[in-house]
């Protein structure tokens, strides 16, 4: 068995249909999960990725979280691997917005949405099951223009991952986060395409490893936090930006 063998496994991926999360899917794919992936929109195509099942879904939706976990379940034979991806500040995205309800709806993405999903996977993880949590390094370093919502968000998440460590300990579930620096990918490039290459240039400049970062490394902290070679780490943030933030 290798570090990251997860044959047998199931894992969800919530944000799942593009960008990261989809990467961190077809990896999880790739070690042998059997994967369900939830987004607002999915990507034409999504049905198409090897051992992924896509489902459309709001995680904002309680009880829409509920009746997912339970299906998977019904269908799969059990869970076994949380991946909260789902996040970012979209709430911030409308400049004429209230600057307070924005803020709101950044954390509920980002810390309640993500709270949610855990408290509902929770009871049907076995021992040995796993909770993995997205920070960002932006919750440790300030140099990017990133709204004040989502660097107290990604905080937020850091302390969630430490409370539920200490509360599911007990049933064996480990509860650890990735904190990915800034990694350029294709829909970051749809999204905002006349700031990557800067942005880019930036991180790369004051990061100590000299090139860019790639969706394949935070897929791989992913991994190994999913797989059996992480099975005594728990509370931890693994912080994976080449070395930005503690310049």
């Amino acid at each position: 068995m290798t570090l990251d063998d997860l044959g047998g496994r199931v894992a969800l991926v919530t944000g799942g249909s593009r960008g990261l999360g989809l990467n961190h899917a077809r990896r999880l794919a790739e070690a042998g999960a059997r994967v369900v992936v939830t987004d607002l929109t999915l990507e034409s195509g999504m049905d198409s990725v090897p051992g992924v099942r896509a489902v459309p879904m709001d995680i904002r939706d309680t009880a829409a979280v509920r009746d997912l976990i339970a299906d998977i379940v019904a269908h799969e034979g059990g869970l076994d691997i949380v991946v909260n991806n789902a996040g970012g500040a979209s709430g911030y995205v409308d400049p004429g917005q209230d600057p307070v309800v924005a803020f709101r709806a950044v954390v509920e993405l980002n810390v309640v949405a993500t709270y949610a999903v855990c408290l509902a996977a929770a009871p049907v993880l076995p021992d040995g099951g796993r909770l993995i949590l997205t920070s960002s390094s932006s919750a440790f370093r300030h140099t990017f223009d990133v709204p004040a919502s989502y660097v107290a968000a990604k905080l937020g998440v850091v302390g969630l991952t430490r409370a539920l460590a200490r509360d599911l300990g007990e049933a064996g579930i480990a509860v650890n986060a990735v904190a990915p620096g800034f990694t350029p990918h294709e829909e970051m490039r749809k999204r905002i395409p006349e700031r990557v290459e800067s942005m880019t240039s930036a991180a790369v400049r004051d990061q100590r490893l000299k090139r860019p970062g790639t969706p394949d490394d935070i897929s791989s902290a992913v991994l190994f936090l999913a797989g059996p070679g992480a099975g005594f780490m728990t509370g931890q943030v693994l912080l994976v930006d080449g070395g930005w933030t503690f310049v």
